[in-house]
């Protein structure tokens, strides 16, 4: 079970603490919001440094992705294995 104080141990003991995210960073996940890693990626994450979360509405194939990437420049990428297998095809 997800807790609402789970947010912020997550964005200090991980994104902070492991991820090192800062105000200056640039996030993109192609899981979206409503999925748990989507969320904390690039909502909580960045919201709890003050960064700036890349959000795009529709699929994410790779053209998509690659093009976001370019105009961009993400300075974090969050993705699933499947993605990135989708990616380097």
């Amino acid at each position: 079970m997800h807790l609402q104080h789970d947010m912020l141990v997550c964005a200090n003991n991980y994104a902070r603490g492991v991820l090192g995210i800062a105000s200056q960073d640039r996030c993109f996940s192609v899981a979206k919001l409503f999925f748990a890693y989507g969320l904390g990626n690039a909502m909580y994450f960045p919201f709890a440094v003050g960064a700036t979360s890349i959000l795009w509405p529709g699929a994410v194939t790779p053209p998509v992705v690659y093009d976001l990437i370019e105009r961009y420049r993400p300075t974090l990428f969050f993705s699933v294995p499947t993605h990135y297998a989708m990616l380097l095809a």
